[in-house]
């Protein structure tokens, strides 16, 4: 820093770079706790690590740098009050210095002996669970290069190329870049995120079963469901399902008074095994453009006088220039100005699986032993990927002129100014860029299990099945790309060929300020369009030999639902030039009626929102399969009550189960009851095909498709069982 002027000249190389301060700390504990017949053992580790970089500054009066060859400045400053000068006789770059972090948590939590089961019961077993989390990520946007003069000229001259790659460049009067090449483009924060959970989990487990032991323990794991809910209309679903499991529980109970059922409560032993795992990964890349401001003119050039692959370009992207006077863009070959994209990734999979078998006695007199079986696997798996844009924009108070010997191409780019010039030596292609954003999921479950008694040689069993899908695609036009002219309109020529996909040409003036001189025209409509769809499909089936051995299957039954919800949305971005004189000096060639473009510049992009809320239908999903089970509930309580007003009927007429019948005498006593003309006549009103089953059935399918947001859906559910 001085108070007067500032000069550093090198015959060869001069590097304004940073310094790097760094930072590190890791941690790792363990901690073990005992209590009654139990141990927990918890692993953890917490490792983080970055970099930040301080750049150089150099500030005076007047600052001038002048490298023989190779001139770098990197995440620093050069300011001055006046005129601020950069050169090198090779190449120029100015830009970003990169800031890194990462980050890694583990955690590993074991547990062994007394356990809970989640339900009315203790388990004598293991567990273990983990969680990685590993982040890490490189930053650009905190450590841009400065150039700048607060009241005079910036010159930035490169015999060969000039970059400007995240960096901020300001002038207060004029501001000029220069070289063989003039490349602008942003700085990227980049980052990726992965986490693994992992749980497995065995033992041997002691719990109440028989058709009452089994309803508490489901009303019970239920309004535990409820208490662990976060979202509103889950959450009051699941009281539903808990409130339903307490009327079953009551159904239960009646039932075993009225069958005098000895396997109504008991005790079972089993042993069991269920494994987890769900590993996530997401990747982004956010990009911050380079900025390049004058208060009076700004002026690039790309002479094309040196060696390179962009020899004689400029080329900008993603970057945002902006001049109080006049712009200039001059290039020996091409002027190419694009979007720069933002983009971010995710995909995971995830999976379960387990099982147990197990044996159970029921308490009552003359009860008989049960064996018991049950398995279950589930998995599914998620990808999504977004693209968005950020535009090059170039605003000016008064003219832009551009001029290419070649071509020149704005795709994703907004030229701004008061009147705009174009001299281009070949074509000028301008084109308009989707937002893009796409996601894939699927989950799959299965579960079935069964049971048999000995003595009243009864059996149970159940099957089920559910599959979640949701697919999602959105592509649109943000911001079109364009020449927007002010009251002093546009006059372009171009050698050869002007091609309009989604562009605009622009303009605020009077038609007769407006040309458009050019060999051929082309001119296409871009389309946008969103579409989503979620489908829940699901099935179970429940079936017993006898009334009352297992309690979700304690009449045969089944359920199937099929629903979900789907959204559509378009527009169409058209190419379009503002009212004034269109020359086509190649007839012969031109392709296309140029009556048939669009003059209609201000209502050319009829671009559309996002219409898919990723977590909202993940939650109506949810919805649709709690929907699914509130309605099995619910048919499964009338079939129930049928047959609970069915026997009490039949026993006003014939009594009760004699009081010291064997378990052979107790199945033939209700085997005949069941066949009286008063049981059926009040089993039929509750019964599998029975009015109120019908009734609930429609029931369900219309709130599966209120649910899924289709209202004709919910319509033809409910109406289905009547057909």
């Amino acid at each position: 820093t001085a108070q007067g002027d500032i000069g550093v000249a090198a015959a060869r190389d001069i590097n304004l770079d940073t310094a790097t301060d760094s930072d590190y700390r890791y941690f790792e504990e363990t901690k073990t706790k005992k209590g009654f017949l139990s141990k927990k053992t918890t692993h953890t580790i917490e490792e983080d690590s970055a970099t930040r970089e301080q750049g150089t500054l150099l500030s005076g009066d007047n600052v001038t740098v002048q490298a023989g060859n190779d001139l770098l400045v990197k995440g620093s400053s050069v300011v001055g009050d006046n005129t601020v000068a950069l050169g090198a006789g090779n190449n120029v770059d100015i830009v970003a210095a990169t800031n890194t972090d990462s980050s890694w948590r583990f955690k590993e939590t074991k547990k062994s002996g007394l356990m809970g089961t989640g339900g009315i019961g203790i388990t004598v077993g293991s567990s273990r669970t983990t969680h990685d989390l590993r982040e890490a990520g490189t930053t650009q946007s905190q450590s841009f290069s400065t150039v700048g003069s607060t009241g005079g000229n910036v010159v930035i001259a490169a015999g060969n190329q000039a970059h400007i790659g995240g960096a901020d460049l300001i002038a207060g009067k004029d501001m000029s870049l220069s070289g063989s090449s003039v490349i602008i483009d942003p700085g990227h924060d980049k980052r990726t995120r992965d986490e693994t959970f992992e749980q497995k989990k065995s033992g041997l487990t002691l719990a109440l079963s028989g058709t009452v032991g089994s309803a508490i323990n489901n009303a019970v794991t239920a309004a535990q469901d409820t208490k662990e809910g976060s979202d509103g209309r889950l959450k009051a679903l699941q009281a539903t399902k808990t409130v339903l499991s307490g009327v079953q529980a009551g159904q239960a109970a009646e039932a075993a008074d009225l069958t005098a059922d000895p396997n109504a409560m008991g005790v079972s032993l089993s042993l069991t095994t269920q494994k987890s795992k769900s590993q996530q990964h997401a990747e982004s890349d956010a990009i911050t453009g380079s900025t390049l401001n004058a208060g009076n003119n700004l002026s690039i050039t790309a002479n094309g006088k040196g060696k390179g692959p962009n020899s004689g370009d400029i080329v900008i992207a993603g970057s945002q220039l902006k001049a109080g006077g006049d712009t200039q863009l001059n290039a020996k070959n091409d002027v190419i100005l694009s979007g720069a994209a933002n983009t971010q990734q995710s995909s995971g999979k995830n999976s379960s699986s387990g099982g147990g078998v197990g044996v159970s006695i029921g308490a009552g007199k003359g009860a008989g032993i049960s064996v018991f079986a049950n398995v279950n696997a589930a998995k599914g798996k998620d990808k999504g990927n977004g693209t968005d844009w950020t535009e090059t924009t170039i605003d000016s108070g008064k003219t832009v002129t551009i001029k290419s010997g070649n071509d020149t191409v704005l795709n994703g780019a907004q030229v701004n100014g008061n009147k705009i010039v174009a001299n281009v030596g070949h074509d000028l292609l301008m084109s308009s860029q989707q937002d893009t954003n796409k996601y894939d999921s699927k989950q799959s479950s299965v579960a079935a299990g069964g049971s048999f008694t000995f003595g009243s040689m009864t059996g149970s069993g159940y099957i089920s099945a559910s599959q979640d899908k949701i697919k999602s695609r959105f592509d649109s036009v943000a911001e079109q790309t364009g020449i927007f002219a002010g009251d002093g309109g546009f006059d372009i020529t171009v050698g050869n060929h002007t091609q309009l996909d989604g562009a605009v040409i622009a303009s605020t003036a009077t038609a007769d300020k407006n040309s458009l001189d050019t060999g051929t025209l082309g001119f296409t409509d871009i389309h946008n369009e969103a579409d989503f769809k979620t489908q829940h499909t699901g099935i179970s089936i429940s079936g017993a030999g006898s009334f009352g051995d297992q309690f979700k299957g304690n009449m045969p039954g089944g359920m199937i639902a099929v629903a979900g919800n789907s959204g559509h949305a378009e527009g169409t971005t058209q190419a379009a030039v503002a009212d004034g004189a269109i020359t086509i000096r190649d007839k012969d060639n031109q392709k296309q009626e140029v009556a048939n473009l669009s003059r209609d510049t201000e209502h050319a992009n009829d671009s559309i929102s996002p219409i898919f809320d990723k977590e909202k239908e993940q939650n109506r999903l949810k919805e649709i399969g709690m929907i699914s089970d509130i309605g099995g509930q619910v048919a499964d309580i009338a079939r129930t009550q049928g047959e609970l007003n069915a026997l009490k009927a039949a026993q006003d007429t014939y009594g009760p189960v004699p009081a010291d019948a064997t378990e052979k005498e107790r199945q033939d006593y209700l085997a005949n009851l069941r066949n009286t003309p008063e049981y059926k006549k009040e089993q039929e009103k509750f019964g599998t095909g029975s009015n109120i089953q019908r009734g609930i059935q429609a029931a369900t399918a219309a709130l599966q498709g209120l649910a899924g947001g289709n209202l004709a859906g919910a319509l033809a559910g409910a109406s289905a069982p009547e057909l």
